[in-house]
């Protein structure tokens, strides 16, 4: 319909330019950071994928037999929704929001790493990389190799946790 096609249009927009520009000019305008405004900066600006994801899927299942069977039989919005829809679409919401942890992670580690991030007295990953920078050029190449590794170990273990959702809740019924 017109009204999703000019929805569809803003993710578009914001997915046109590359997200580490838009997070390096917003956090530019915002001022001094914090850990909400950071935060918020990566929220606005990741959401944008989950977008089109929910967008396809409720397209592709809204489209089945068994949901246009319903409407056929009278069922109303709520009760598609609640009974085909969402069991339908939440292991892959649930993936790509999970999964969205660790690219947040990973952003804040960059934009920490860079100095553009929290300040240095918050400890992150990325500010603790951005001090084991500074010991590197002193010739000590193991400060950076701590807070690497872990930083590497986090995302993994995200990435795991999603897969474990993902493989769950696909366990359950499915009517695809």
């Amino acid at each position: 319909s017109r009204v999703d096609s000019i929805m569809m249009r803003i993710p578009e927009l914001i997915n046109s330019i590359p997200n580490l520009l838009l997070i390096l000019l917003l956090t530019s305008v915002m001022g001094t950071q914090n850990i909400v405004k950071i935060s918020f900066v990566i929220g606005v600006t990741g959401w944008c994928g989950l977008a089109r994801i929910v967008r396809s899927e409720v397209r592709q299942i809204r489209s089945s037999e068994y949901v246009l069977a319903a409407q056929c039989m009278g069922s109303g919005f709520f009760h598609i929704m609640i009974k085909h829809l969402i069991p339908n679409f939440i292991s892959t919401i649930m993936f790509v929001v999970v999964s969205s942890i660790g690219l947040s992670i990973s952003m804040e580690s960059t934009l920490s790493f860079l100095g553009l991030g929290l300040p240095v007295d918050v400890v992150s990953w990325g500010s603790m990389l951005s001090l084991a920078n500074k010991a590197l050029l002193s010739n000590s190449w193991w400060v950076i190799i701590f807070p690497g590794v872990f930083l590497i170990t986090t995302l993994v273990c995200v990435t795991n946790i999603a897969y474990y959702f993902r493989k769950e809740t696909n366990k359950r019924e499915s009517y695809l």
